[in-house]
């Protein structure tokens, strides 16, 4: 078993001041999270960063995705390793994603802000993967109103802390069935269904 917070922003996403090596250190010092998946804003930089100096100072699993920036939303993307197109209409965005291998997850679909896809996913139920339905940053409502869109269309549900301050670090987690050592592992498991959404603190 595995415990990933699969939504993490670092000072290479214009909205967060988090430093690379503050995070690692603050990963270091939580119990109860094995690892963290940085996904900036359209951009891998950091993540990459982040994965080279938890290799070499840091015993923590760092992986990379992506949330990119679509007409119609933030889209969570994973198990692809470079960017890709900003400002494309989220289906053809996700058609692009599963081409390159990866899984694509809809990020705080129901907050109450620009970046939200809304009642688009149960369009879009068809071609998404899952649904973030624990996001740290979101309300009470807009987390059940996610998690009821993920069972209806029977998708995968995970947690993640949606972090841009370290406090946020590690909040809202997903629980993994299985021991994750690679992003291709968290992208088997959500194709499968092998994880669940966990708050950790």
């Amino acid at each position: 078993m595995s415990i990933i917070d699969m939504h993490v922003h670092t000072k290479y996403s214009a909205c967060s001041h988090i430093e690379i090596h503050e995070l690692l250190s603050t990963l270091s010092a939580l119990l109860n999270v094995d690892g963290i998946v940085i996904t900036d804003h359209d951009v891998i930089n950091g993540a990459r960063i982040a994965q080279k100096y938890a290799k070499e100072k840091y015993d923590i699993k760092v992986f990379f995705g992506i949330e990119v920036t679509t007409l119609d939303g933030h889209l969570l993307a994973y198990g692809i390793d470079e960017t890709l197109p900003v400002g494309l209409r989220a289906i053809d965005t996700i058609k692009e994603i599963h081409k390159k291998g990866g899984v694509v997850v809809a990020s705080h679909p129901f907050r109450n802000v620009y970046g939200s896809l809304g009642d688009l996913v149960y369009n879009l139920g068809d071609v998404l993967d899952g649904i973030e339905v624990a996001n740290a940053m979101d309300s009470k409502k807009a987390k059940a109103k996610a998690r009821l869109a993920a069972q209806q269309l029977d998708l995968t549900m995970i947690g993640g802390s949606d972090a841009h301050s370290l406090k946020c670090v590690g909040r809202s987690t997903t629980i993994f069935e299985t021991t994750i050592e690679s992003i291709d592992d968290i992208v088997d498991a959500i194709r499968k269904n092998q994880c669940r959404p966990y708050v950790s603190f």
